[in-house]
């Protein structure tokens, strides 16, 4: 079950569209460009690849919920949780 963190505070539970694994274009979608995937406690955390320089909001609920901390770092704009099986190899 893949989870996308919205930078609005939502949170919406969201499937490949065929099959168990997401197409990069997917991927692409639910952030609004270029991905970059981040492995953390065994999931798959895509996020846009330049949404810090592009100045998105920070997602505080992704940031939260990936138990990355604040002064080390933090996610922006939205946010892909999925499980290793549904990312694209």
């Amino acid at each position: 079950m893949a989870i996308l963190y919205k930078m609005d505070g939502t949170t919406i539970e969201v499937h490949p569209r065929k099959g168990k694994t997401f197409s990069l274009t997917e991927l692409q979608t639910y952030v609004g460009g270029d991905i970059q995937p981040i492995l953390l406690r065994n999931k798959w955390w895509v996020c846009n690849e330049g949404g810090k320089v592009k100045g998105y909001p920070l997602n505080v609920q992704a940031t939260f919920e990936s138990k990355i901390v604040y002064h080390k770092d933090f996610f922006v704009g939205d946010i892909l949780m999925c499980e290793p099986f549904e990312f694209p190899d």
